[in-house]
């Protein structure tokens, strides 16, 4: 069996399920035993339990609230009258950002701030579409505003809890979406109010739409639980596993990375059940990143959204001005070197540091910041060396057993590629 036919039987397996849901009378019932009953059963893994950094388990954690009413709110959306659509999605995206908040005491005036850059972009965007230049000024006008009014914040009120918790939700990704948008031939204005941008915001593939037939809208939601019931059963294992102490302990590389591969499997597949849920119809985003036959495939399987803003933005554009594969994905990995790391340690931290010395945080070392540039690399090398061997071969390619040998030399590098970054570092630096 090969990879390809192995992803095909489990969707089959999937579309059946969904169609047992979808004709069943008590689905909606079921789904909500099934919710309630698990939410009181998983509460202590998910708000009492310590793990170690390296798993990232907190970013869950830290979102059990917002899930749970974003879950909950879906259940009532699917009977809400169409008119009142837009109304209910803010309703929603308000609460799932208004109840952690609230809960880290840190519910005041400026947390308003993210539900008022949602709003005036969207507005902007909607009335001013065709000029997309001005709007692209103003959008990071904007952006920059919000990050100075949270650093104010911190300044003011001595407490860093609320931008902390709007860091951790990646808001840049806030920033990202709207650029898509200014640029997005068929904007649907409802999708700026859709319930992941103040819980995980992504930028949404153009080819997602928003469902308007019942029964179609009740499939979509079917397989939305779906998903939402393999996250939670990943993350449960997850947390569960790592309470273990030979686990919580374990410095075996092997065992960070697999954690690593169903965190984000978990994680992305919340984000589109949450989106299918509301009657978004989008791409998965996540596509069987466990069956990537490259590094950079490893990439792009893995968190497709991102994947495709970054084809649509950067790689298509090099690679058509270029004609050159080698450009197109330097372009990329240049990208998220900065996304993940230029942004984050040298611009927005030192601008913050600078102007509000309330914040507790210190400015990226040298160390640190040779550190990532070898990281990034020895990923440049990686993905490279990858391309123009292993994925030339015309075995490897064409036979099953050939594409499961890509699968097993793409997670045996990718996995080395953290140890191999340090132990450079210790060597060079």
């Amino acid at each position: 069996m090969s990879p390809n036919q192995f992803e095909f039987k489990w969707k089959t397996v999937e579309d059946k399920i969904t169609s047992y849901f979808v004709q069943s009378n008590f689905s909606f019932l079921i789904f909500l035993t099934v919710l309630s009953g698990l939410s009181y059963l998983l509460l202590p893994l998910w708000q009492s339990s310590d793990y170690p950094a390296w798993a990232r388990l907190n970013l869950a954690q830290d979102r059990y609230w917002a899930s749970l009413t974003i879950i909950i709110g879906s259940l009532f959306f699917y009977f809400i009258p169409q008119k009142i659509t837009n109304i209910y999605l803010i309703f929603i995206l308000c609460l799932s950002w208004f109840i952690p908040v609230y809960l880290l005491d840190s519910l005041r005036i400026s947390s308003l701030y993210p539900i008022l850059y949602i709003l005036i972009n969207s507005i902007l965007i909607f009335k001013f579409k065709e000029y997309k230049k001005s709007l692209l000024i103003i959008c990071t006008f904007l952006f920059l505003i919000l990050v100075v009014l949270f650093g104010l914040d911190v300044e003011l009120s001595k407490k860093g809890k609320l931008f902390q918790y709007f860091s951790l939700i990646h808001f840049e990704m806030l920033f990202f979406y709207f650029i898509q948008t200014i640029y997005q031939q068929n904007f649907n204005f409802i999708f700026n109010f859709n319930p992941l941008q103040l819980y995980s915001p992504i930028p949404i593939p153009a080819e997602s739409e928003f469902i308007q037939n019942k029964q179609f809208k009740k499939t979509y939601f079917v397989k939305g639980m779906i998903e939402i019931a393999q996250s939670v059963l990943l993350f449960s294992c997850l947390f569960i596993s790592l309470k273990v102490d030979f686990l919580k302990r374990q410095d075996s590389i092997i065992i960070q990375y697999v954690v690593f591969l169903f965190f984000v499997i978990a994680v992305m597949k919340s984000l589109h059940g949450i989106l299918w849920l509301f009657g978004f119809k989008t791409p998965s985003a996540t596509h069987f990143v466990l069956l990537a036959k490259s590094p950079l495939e490893t990439w792009q399987r893995g968190s497709t959204f991102v994947a495709k803003f970054i084809f649509n933005a950067i790689y298509f554009p090099l690679w058509k001005a270029f004609r050159s594969q080698f450009f197109a994905v330097t372009g990329v990995l240049l990208f998220v070197f900065f996304h993940l790391f230029i942004l984050h340690d040298i611009l927005l931290k030192n601008i913050l540091i600078l102007f509000f010395p309330a914040f507790q945080t210190m400015p990226a070392s040298f160390h640190q910041l040779s550190q990532q540039l070898i990281w990034f690399l020895v990923w440049f090398l990686w993905i490279m060396g990858f391309m123009f061997s292993f994925q030339r071969i015309e075995y490897f390619k064409k036979s099953a057993f050939g594409q499961w040998l890509l699968i097993v030399f793409t997670h045996i590098g990718n996995m080395l590629i953290m140890p191999l970054g340090f132990y450079l570092t210790q060597l060079l630096i």
